[in-house]
């Protein structure tokens, strides 16, 4: 009896020691779980590695045309609007490049000779840049403040002019007749720029400098090469 007694608390302390190990063993596989699940950072974010976003932006021409007076610039009615799309790799906290792909539509506003209404050439162009950006002050979840500096090749895929006359005869003022000319071979298809950029989270400014005559050397007057516009990052 005394036998079975010893044997009955041999197997308790048996069966006690299997259940603790297990026990522990269980909790050891749960915290490794939980530690890698906390400690894995996403690389993917708007300060983080990889980061894709989009933008609208605006743009006035400034500058003056020399040459033919047909082609006097008039900057208050000119302008620009476009959206892209862009992709971030980050390097460091303070070092970025991004590239770009974005669509532009130019309207360049003649001062119209007299008989006109008006005299404009319109553009649109697709665009590929690649810029360096350096970012600066604090920074959390978000873009932040940054500069970009860098270069594009810009494609010209379509043009025209618009020309609005007046009839010789005031009475028949309501009769205006409007000219189009589609394809200008006065301009050049492929363009290069220069870009700089000051970045404040959404809102960003910017200053564009063509590289390139839009007008071929064989035409006898020229368009403005500078721009200054607002970017509106949608992804910020």
């Amino acid at each position: 009896m005394k036998k079975m007694m010893n044997m009955k608390y041999v197997l308790m302390v048996f069966a006690f020691l299997m259940i603790l190990i297990s026990e522990t063993k269980a909790q050891s596989i749960m915290l490794e779980q939980d530690v890698i699940a906390d400690t894995t950072t996403p690389k993917f974010g708007k300060n983080r590695r990889q980061f894709v976003g989009s933008f609208l932006s605006t743009g006035s021409m400034f500058g003056s045309t020399t040459g033919d007076s047909a082609h006097t610039y008039n900057a208050g009615k000119s302008g620009s609007l476009g959206f892209g799309t862009y992709y971030k790799l980050r390097f460091s906290n303070l070092y970025s490049i991004v590239g770009s792909v974005s669509y532009r539509f130019s309207r360049y506003d003649m001062k119209p000779l007299e008989g006109q209404k008006y005299n404009r050439i319109i553009t649109n162009e697709v665009m590929g840049e690649l810029v360096q950006r350096f970012n600066y002050g604090r920074r959390g979840d978000y873009i932040g403040r940054y500069v970009e500096l860098g270069f594009s090749a810009d494609y010209l895929f379509n043009s025209k002019s618009k020309t609005r006359v007046n009839p010789d005869d005031p009475d028949l003022s309501y009769k205006s007749r409007k000219l189009v000319l589609v394809g200008l071979n006065y301009l050049e298809k492929v363009n290069y720029s220069a870009h700089a950029r000051f970045g404040f989270n959404k809102y960003v400014l910017t200053f564009d400098y063509r590289l390139t005559d839009l007008v071929s050397k064989e035409s006898n007057f020229t368009l403005p090469p500078m721009m200054i516009g607002l970017r509106v990052d949608l992804g910020a």
